[in-house]
């Protein structure tokens, strides 16, 4: 028989109480992590790595890198984790929009998570076909157990929205092997909440959540571009003002305990071709001195 983790409560309540539940765990003041801010300027960073292939964040000017170990933990093949995932059917069966047809309403796990701790991080969508009424997503986590089945579901946060919605819903972005969570949250509360976004920092070992609006005072947060293993976030935001109108900017969150790396300085591509070219020159060099002493 399927069960729910929201099972026993009307479908709006259902949305609800998982939020709820989620607040009940957010970052108390004196566990809110702390982090050193980087500002890396206007426009996109990209996430690669050095040439010894430890992941790095090169700034959007492609002067600066710094250090981002990342691992992708994304599912690729969502079903191969499904099954052994615990039931889950959140279906707002009791919705007045099902016309008394329960087939009406859906639910289901559409993305999902798992990293090298057997942490599984999934998002739930639900809602009734063809109505707003209803509609919700839920992301939640579950741990891999010894004999290779997942335990029990445990909600980490909610939005009242689904894609039907045009809302934004719950999702996470990323997973690290800290078995942290990067995510946003949905729709704000306040008059110009509709366009506004609430990003998260879930944190399992801690049972914590942290809502990131607060460490970029001024700025309204955009999107999540990246979680590594070690903690340091990578996030877009922007401002507005009179003088300059709407800026973007990418910022590198570093946890206070880590020392925050010196950018090393990315060659631009006339330099390394250059350097390349100068090394190609040593090395022929090198090689027709080598054939003339031979041949002495």
């Amino acid at each position: 028989m399927e069960r729910s983790i929201l099972s026993g409560f009307t479908p709006h309540f259902c949305l609800t109480l998982t939020l709820l539940g989620a607040t009940l765990s957010t970052a108390r003041a004196d566990n809110i992590p702390a982090y050193t801010v980087t500002d890396l300027g206007t426009g996109k960073p990209e996430i690669s790595t050095d040439i010894d292939g430890n992941g790095i964040v090169i700034a959007p000017d492609g002067q600066r890198a710094y250090t981002f170990p990342n691992t992708n933990n994304h599912l690729s093949d969502l079903q191969s984790v499904l099954p052994l995932i615990p039931p889950l059917n959140n279906a707002p069966i009791h919705s007045p929009m099902t016309y008394g047809d329960p087939n009406n309403a859906y639910s289901r796990v559409d993305d999902g998570f798992l990293n090298e701790n057997g942490l599984f991080v999934g998002r739930n969508i639900v809602g009734v076909a063809g109505h707003i009424a209803g509609a919700g997503s839920l992301v939640f986590a579950s741990q891999r157990q010894a004999d290779g089945s997942f335990g029990a579901l445990t909600p980490l946060w909610s939005s009242p929205n689904n894609y039907s919605t045009s809302g934004q819903i719950a999702e996470a972005k990323f997973l690290n092997n800290q078995d942290q969570i990067l995510g946003v949250g949905g729709i704000t509360s306040g008059p110009s909440s509709y366009n506004s976004k609430d990003f998260y920092l879930f944190d399992m070992k801690s049972n914590t959540r942290t809502d990131l609006k607060d460490f970029l005072p001024g700025w309204h947060l955009e999107s999540a571009l990246g979680l590594d293993d070690q903690g340091r976030m990578l996030l877009s935001a922007y401002k507005w003002d009179s003088q300059s109108g709407t800026q973007f900017h990418s910022f590198l969150l570093t946890p206070s305990h880590l020392v925050l790396s010196e950018p090393v300085t990315v060659p631009e591509p006339t330099s390394l071709a250059t350097l390349l070219l100068g090394l190609g020159y040593l090395a022929l060099h090198r090689s027709r001195r080598r054939e003339s002493s031979g041949s002495r």
